[in-house]
């Protein structure tokens, strides 16, 4: 059936075929009859009008010729000059549209060549600019490889220029201590005040000594935290108990506030989330004016704990909080007033962060701050071991 349907197919193409060329033959025949009769210009028009007719068609040169042999036989006319005219006004038409075919592909060949020399010169671009980022690789990757190098220096430098100031300014703390509890004699009231100054500035500068010492651990990745399941009420009040005196001494109202009494254990290291606290509150202690509040509190948050400290003090603007807990930043209060080192929130940020957690600031000038700060909860595994940490925290952004 389908051999049928292009057998017919193939039969009208034909029979469409010698129609047109009938007809074309016919006014072939009509043209040069008509000037062989009675020779004129429009007979020598039509011709070249025909010409481009059958450009158009797609029909080339060897046609006309055929044509012109068949119409010669049926106008009873031998080679003539007249004859001769029709066929070459049909052939100017095939000779026009050939000159500008070439044109055409002359224009289109040289566009081409000026394509392929810009490629070319791109393409040497290219291979150049190839050889430069090589270049630049290797430097890169030679850069990558000292930096690493001075920081692993920078590390080692800073444990060691801390352990070598930690010794002494331990011995200097131990001896203040006794001399301040009279072990070597009493004290008149002015000595009494230098000597207790003299510890509190010892203490402050190996709190800073720890700190920094802390963070180059941190940063060699050689701090390792020593996770247990932890009691988050515990680690409050380890946390407060240091800190109230310094809050008693300022008229400052301490407290625990807000602690559920079945809060879950947290899957922490103790010491060190008690460090985190202890800056965080000594930090409210230090910029919450005389007779201010400060309350520690405690909550759920689906598979966190989390953990907060509020103060009554000045806050904070909103373009110091993005800076807040980098190392070295400062508010202007704190480095004006108090002349802080700037590594505490730093140093905070980094171990919460080994825990897995994350910590964050909310604050309005003249309206105080909260600092909180998100701990997974300890849940047991039915093998007896702690169960992993979840993968993220809740919804509040980290700083």
């Amino acid at each position: 059936m389908a051999e049928q349907v292009s057998e017919r197919k193939r039969e009208s193409e034909q029979h469409r075929e010698l129609a047109a060329h009938r007809d074309l033959v016919r006014e072939y025949e009509r043209i040069l009859c008509g000037h062989l009769a009675h020779p004129a210009e429009r007979w020598r028009f039509a011709a070249g009008e025909l010409g481009k007719q059958m450009v158009a068609r797609g029909l080339g040169p060897d046609v006309l010729v055929a044509v012109h042999a068949e119409a010669l036989c049926s106008c009873r006319a031998g080679v003539s000059a007249l004859a001769g005219e029709i066929l070459l006004e049909g052939m100017l038409a095939f000779a026009l549209e050939y000159y500008q075919l070439a044109a055409a592909r002359l224009a289109e060949r040289e566009r081409l060549g000026a394509h392929a020399r810009t490629l070319e010169g791109l393409n040497r671009d290219l291979l150049a600019l190839g050889r430069e980022m090589a270049e630049r690789q290797e430097d890169l990757q030679q850069s990558h490889a000292e930096l690493g190098r001075l920081s692993a220096q920078k590390s080692d430098l800073l444990a060691t220029v801390t352990h070598e100031i930690r010794t002494p300014l331990t011995a200097i703390l131990g001896f203040g201590e006794l001399l301040e509890e009279g072990t070597y004699g009493d004290l008149n009231p002015e000595q009494a005040e230098v000597l207790h100054k003299m510890i509190q500035g010892a203490k402050d500068l190996l709190a800073l000594v720890n700190r920094i010492l802390d963070l180059s651990r941190i940063e060699a990745g050689r701090l390792v935290l020593d996770r247990q399941p932890s009691s988050v009420r515990d680690i409050l009040e380890q946390a407060v108990e240091p800190v109230r005196p310094l809050a008693v001494r300022k008229k400052l109202a301490l407290e625990l506030v807000s602690v559920p009494a079945d809060l879950p254990p947290v899957w922490a290291d103790f010491l060190r989330v008690v460090e985190i606290l202890t800056n965080l509150l000594g930090n409210a202690v230090k910029f919450t004016p005389e007779g201010g509040q400060i309350e520690v509190g405690a909550r759920v948050s689906g598979d966190w704990v989390e953990i907060w400290v509020r103060d009554t003090g000045p806050g904070i603007e909103p373009e110091q909080q993005r800076r807040l807990f980098e190392k070295f930043a400062q508010t202007p209060e704190g480095a004006r007033r108090y002349g802080s080192s700037g590594l505490g929130l730093a140093l905070c940020r980094e171990l919460v962060t080994l825990h897995g957690g994350q910590i964050w600031i909310e604050s309005e000038p003249s309206r105080g701050a909260t600092f909180r700060f998100i701990l997974p909860i300890w849940r047991q595994s039915p093998e007896g071991e702690a169960a992993s940490s979840p993968a993220g925290g809740p919804g509040s952004s980290s700083v």
